[in-house]
């Protein structure tokens, strides 16, 4: 996941933040996919 995320534009990586209620980098592997498969 963090190569996913590391390749995404800052806006986007904002928005996932966001979404995650802080950082992504603070959700383990499942919440942070179930959160991008939510989102797409």
């Amino acid at each position: 996941m963090q190569h996913f995320t590391q390749g995404l534009r800052a806006q986007t990586r904002m928005l996932l933040d966001a979404s995650a209620g802080g950082s992504l980098k603070n959700k383990n592997e499942n919440e942070a996919k179930e959160l991008v498969e939510t989102m797409a």
